[in-house]
């Protein structure tokens, strides 16, 4: 299992230097740079003074070498500076991110609350109207497009319960309470979606369990219906539902950008949307590399966790 486990996390390099390389690359095929940006469409400028400033941030230079400079900076945790507040970008992506990261772990909770549970019991009740209308539930959540549940709970929320909303944010740190009322209508509309995948994921997985000779075994030597589900059959039922978790978590921090612009949250996302608009190249490439990384080590821990729930994974 070591040797599994230290492999995953070497593996991860490579994923990273292909996710910089695509990052840099995209933001480049971009028309215009960092000097178009601060210069603006009404400022006119000689060449010889376009070109001072194409060398004084480094965009005279090859783009290979454009890369490995910038490369190096990312390294040591610089993602550079704004283009239009000249602010750097790493400190105000550290400012968002615990909105993000709030919104991204409630719904995520709440996906695991509901779902898990659900699944289990439509599984262990196969074929009874408890499970017909768990699966009709499941269906309609993957149906419902998350930002469209968003808009209209803020619709019916602001005429039938205004209580739910605030004209400023509030941290969980300086008011708890406020906080968590801000945050149900989010973490609803992102988790509600994602839950009714991961309840009709665990089903599935239960009812071929529940039907292996091993489960029969069990319940022959007359061990207790609830240690045989919860014990035996859940723990080998749980490798794919761990690998969608782990994948819905990462999608979660995509999916909390539409949310956030929705509800007026200060995360990530209206922070990123906001650096599209204003065209700052820098701000956008450094808060998407930033994602991408939070992503691959999020499928990191679920490779590290399989090798706990199931020692017998190997290394291929």
């Amino acid at each position: 299992m070591i040797r599994y486990i230290i492999r995953r996390i070497i593996l991860v390099i490579p994923v990273l230097l292909g996710i910089s390389i695509f990052v840099f690359m995209l933001i480049h095929l971009i028309p215009g740079n960092v000097v178009d940006i601060i210069l603006g469409h009404e400022v006119h400028v000689s060449a010889e003074r376009y070109e001072e400033l194409r060398a004084m941030f480094g965009l005279d230079k090859p783009l290979l070498v454009q890369y490995f400079i910038w490369l190096s900076r990312v390294v040591r945790g610089d993602l550079g500076v704004s283009a239009l507040t000249n602010r750097p970008i790493m400190e105000d992506i550290l400012l968002r991110v615990p909105v993000t990261l709030e919104l991204s772990l409630l719904s995520f909770f709440l996906c695991v609350i509901t779902a898990i549970p659900l699944g289990i019991l439509s599984a262990y009740k196969s074929g009874s109207a408890a499970d017909a209308v768990a699966r009709v539930v499941g269906l309609l959540g993957l149906s419902v497009p998350n930002f469209w549940l968003a808009t209209m709970l803020v619709l019916v929320t602001s005429l039938y319960a205004r209580f739910l909303f605030r004209s400023s944010w509030v941290g969980l740190f300086e008011n708890p309470l406020e906080n968590l009322r801000l945050m149900i209508l989010p973490s609803l509309s992102l988790g509600l979606a994602n839950a009714a995948m991961i309840m009709r994921m665990t089903r599935a997985t239960m009812v071929e369990v529940m039907q292996q000779e091993y489960i029969m075994t069990a319940r022959a030597k007359g061990l207790r219906e609830k240690m045989v589900v919860l014990r035996h059959a859940l723990k080998n039922a749980l490798l794919p539902v761990v690998t969608l978790l782990g994948i819905r978590l990462g999608y979660m921090m995509g999916g909390a950008f539409i949310i956030e612009v929705i509800f007026s949250l200060p995360g990530l996302g209206t922070f990123l949307l906001q650096g599209i608009y204003q065209r700052d190249y820098p701000l956008v490439q450094g808060t998407v590399l930033f994602i991408a990384l939070f992503f691959v080590l999020i499928n990191l821990l679920v490779d590290l966790l399989y090798a706990y729930l199931d020692p017998k994974i190997s290394y291929n």
